[in-house]
């Protein structure tokens, strides 16, 4: 791993400093009598922030200025921690939550309160004296200004969405040509390279060519980094848009199923990312592979040119580094666009930074990238000569991928401290693993990196034009490699994944975010659970003890994904009193005590088959603004203390049968009575604050009530799979502010009212699916926001207004005309795209500052 010094420190520092500058905390200064004591932090923390740009710099080669930055960084995150506590201790006024509170916890908050002022004051001594040693390193001082950190944008740009395959035209169908030569017996292509060079993208630009998609069936594709049998084989069952994890049953089982899949059919299967190098697991996987035809093809994209030997005896595809031609382009459409105006100095500046990128397309991505919101010549040149540059080359003059790791930390290097916090984050995840959009930014917020969620979907789009993230399916992320590897190196021991039966690498005083992976017998954790964690992660473990999170009073995120015998939760879980996100996945029993963790902002119960109803106790979760139920199969009622729940947003409730297993769709189907009286209460509630409204899949709603229209703040409204629904209520047109009205397969709606012209804010109308809408109402030609109307598989719709016609700003998703049904008008209307611009969405979404 390539030593990128003590990178984060500045960041944790600049967001203490802003904390601290707030006037919330002047007024909880004054209320418990230490507001000189938060002022005078504030003054230390703005004088060591004045040298830590040149600290970091010096960190990369000075282990004791690295050492320094570390105690540094530590004893913010505790002031932070405090201040959080602190913060909960103001909130507990809140008449509401006292009362539910017991006696005891009640004099343990005020009794805790002169402890934690004495811890702070101590806290102010030690960050004097970590301020007076910074002069035993004649650090240099930079001017500290109050101005935002914001990132930039010019105003024209356009992405390419195949950027990622320039220059890679030739090997691609050299690889096509292999595959589609006939032969004997299944043959195996590897495509060989190092890091960041684009192995998974070429294997994605052939996977997707209509030469391949015409002479191969099935086509599978498998991320094999973690190269377990059994892993493999569900990922080719789950291929299938039948399968289901859940429903696999045991390996034979899953073996059996997959050769049926592959039984006599020429398929293609792409083993992306392999890093196995066990030829008996090889063996094992290949048994799995022999029912196909013989000639059947796998494309095996791998680092190691052993795993390619191992594999096969076929020479490996070298994937070549593009050549300083294709690269600059590459680098140029990032950073103006296809279509943007360039400016010459500018270009000129590129060029000489492309031809430094060394032919690693990753680099080239995310360098432009990020300049493209840099419109000054100064960033530029800093980058153009930046150290990084002058680390030794590999024989050739070739980057290694520590190298490029370097590379990429300068797209680091330029982004503001809180997305520099929300980047690092994401490294708390295993590698490989998928990143949901939504609960990404709820946990950012959670641990108040951020305190809106446009803000975090605007550091989403950021991380995606620079490369640091890549889609891989609608609002699911991943990370590359090595930018995994960067933001690991940069987190340090801030970040440990705990996987069972490998030695676990924890710093208990340094880490914070943690993945436990796994373990079946967690007796033994309690001791190795840092007490500073912030954020928690249990995937697929069996069991936990009960006092087991005794100590961990910092916890701000947790999430449990695993089976318990017990099916009970840690009792100690209810002692969490910081904690703001909780996701509950599997078949636990959700008691009354879940009333106790009032700090709660989101809350995430799924795949659950026992619980029957949330427990009223939730109606004192007082600061709960996302509730997501989803694949809770015996849920047959809600509570209605979530009307107390007045900070509510987003309300989830999501259920899918299609890939149970039998006896679980026939219990749902005795449950389907029950859940008609579950869906009518909550359409009649007036949730004031709720801007999410999502029932989907909820077959027995009859109708909307015309109460609906009481939530006037909705912005999303999804009832898509309501199969009953005839028509939607009059009362639709109070919900003014809504953005996106999701009504697909709503297979027995026959109209939609006139009142929807009054929703002048609707951006998008998904009618998909509703096979007996027979016409759009003229006033749809009111909605001059209206960007997206969805109506593929109306095959009944025979009236289409001449005002949408004329709407040249909307876009409409349809079928093919044959399929359309009579009209013929439709076939010819004006479709404007949308811009496909990163930089564009960012814009839209405003700077990024809080």
């Amino acid at each position: 791993m390539v030593i990128v010094g003590e990178l984060l420190a500045s960041a944790v520092v600049k967001e203490l400093v802003r904390k601290l500058g707030s006037g919330l905390w002047s007024e909880i200064g004054l209320l418990w009598n230490f507001k000189n004591d938060l002022e005078d932090m504030k003054t230390t923390l703005l004088s060591i922030q004045s040298v830590l740009s040149d600290a970091e710099e010096r960190s990369l080669n000075d282990e004791f200025v690295r050492v320094w930055l570390k105690r540094l960084k530590s004893a913010a995150y505790e002031i932070d921690d405090m201040l959080d506590q602190f913060q909960i201790q103001n909130q507990s006024k809140n008449t509401k939550v006292l009362n539910y509170l017991s006696s005891s916890s009640k004099s343990i908050f005020y009794l805790d309160l002169p402890i934690m002022v004495y811890r702070l004051k101590d806290m102010r001594k030690t960050l004097d004296k970590i301020a007076e040693e910074r002069s035993k390193y004649s650090l240099t001082e930079e001017a500290i200004t109050n101005q935002q950190e914001v990132i930039e944008g010019r105003t024209t740009f356009s992405a390419v969405n195949k950027d990622d395959v320039l220059g890679r035209g030739e090997e691609a169908t050299e690889i096509i040509n292999r595959l589609l030569s006939p032969s004997d017996a299944v043959s195996i292509i590897s495509i060989v390279g190092i890091g960041g060079l684009g192995k998974t993208t070429l294997a994605k630009l052939i996977f997707n060519d209509d030469r391949i998609k015409n002479a191969f069936d099935p086509k599978i594709w498998v991320h094999a980094m973690d190269f377990k049998v059994e892993k493999l084989v569900e990922d080719i069952l789950l291929s299938s848009a039948t399968a289901n994890r859940n429903s696999l049953g045991n390996l034979e089982a899953k073996i059996k199923r997959a050769k049926e899949i592959l039984d006599g059919k020429r398929y293609l299967i792409v083993l992306d990312d392999v890093w196995n190098e066990d030829q008996q697991k090889w063996k094992d996987f290949k048994q799995v592979l022999q029912d196909g035809k013989g000639d059947s093809k796998i494309i095996v994209t791998t680092r190691s040119e052993r795993v390619s030997s191992i594999m096969s005896d076929e020479a490996p595809h070298k994937l070549k580094f593009l050549s300083d031609d294709v690269c600059s382009k590459l680098f140029q459409q990032r950073a103006f666009g296809s279509d943007g105006a360039r400016d010459q100095n500018l270009v000129s500046i590129g060029e000489k930074i492309a031809e430094k990128c060394q032919g690693v397309p990753l680099t080239a991505n995310a360098l432009g990238g990020m300049l493209c919101f840099k419109s000054g010549e100064d960033a530029w040149k800093e980058v153009l000569h930046s150290e990084f540059w002058e680390l030794k080359k590999e024989e050739g003059g070739r980057q290694s991928e520590n190298e490029i790791i370097s590379s990429l930390k300068l797209s680091y290097q330029y982004m503001p401290s809180p997305l520099k916090l929300c980047f690092v984050y994401c490294s708390w995840y295993p590698k490989a693993v998928e990143l949901h959009k939504d609960m990404l930014i709820q946990q950012w917020i959670a641990q108040r990196f951020i305190q809106q969620e446009h803000v975090g979907d605007y550091y989403v789009n950021y991380l995606l034009a620079i490369s640091f993230l890549e889609e891989t399916k609608e609002e699911t992320y991943k990370m590359h490699d090595l930018v995994y590897d960067l933001a690991t190196s940069i987190a340090g021991d801030e970040v440990s994944v705990l996987e069972a039966g490998k030695s676990p690498k924890i710093n208990p005083e340094e880490c914070r975010y943690a993945s436990i992976i796994e373990y079946h017998q967690l007796s033994e954790l309690q001791r190795d659970l840092p007490r500073k964690i912030r954020a928690l992660h249990f995937r697929e473990c069996r069991y936990l003890r009960k006092d087991i999170f005794p100590y961990t009073k910092y916890l701000r995120v947790l999430e449990f994904d695993y089976f318990s015998e017990e099916h009970k939760l840690p009792t100690s879980i209810y002692k969490l009193k910081q904690l703001r996100w909780l996701k509950i996945s599997g078949d636990f029993k959700v008691d009354t005590r879940i009333g106790k963790l009032w700090t709660l902002e989101t809350l995430i119960i799924s795949r659950n088959s026992i619980i029957e109803s949330p427990p009223d106790s939730i109606g004192s979760l007082v600061n709960l603004k996302t509730l997501n139920i989803e694949n809770c199969y015996a849920l047959s009622s809600l509570s209605e203390s979530l009307l107390s729940l007045m900070n509510l947003k987003t309300l989830n409730i999501k259920f899918r049968y299609k890939s149970l297993e039998r006896h679980i769709i026939l219990k749902f189907y005795f449950r389907m009575e029950k859940r008609t009286a579950l869906v009518a209460p909550w359409l009649k509630w007036n949730l004031m604050n709720l801007k999410t409204l999502n029932i989907k899949d909820y077959y027995d709603i009859g109708s909307l009530p015309e109460s609906v229209g009481n939530h006037m703040n909705l912005e999303t409204l999804n009832i898509s799979g309501g199969s009953n629904i005839r028509a939607l209520p009059v009362s639709i047109e109070k919900l003014t502010n809504l953005l996106h009205l999701n009504l697909s397969f709503s297979r027995k709606l026959w109209g939609i009212p006139d009142s929807i012209g009054n929703l002048q804010k609707l951006h998008s109308l998904n009618l998909c699916g509703c096979i007996n809408l027979k016409s759009l109402p003229e006033s749809l030609g009111n909605l001059m926001e209206l960007r997206i109307l969805d109506i593929q598989r109306c095959r009944m719709l025979i009236e289409s207004p001449k005002a949408i016609r004329d709407m040249t700003h909307l876009k409409i998703q349809r079928i093919e005309p044959l399929e359309f049904g009579t009209n013929t008008d439709m076939k010819e209307e004006k479709v404007l795209e949308q811009s496909t611009s990163m930089r564009d969405v960012i814009r839209e979404k405003g700077t990024g500052a809080e």
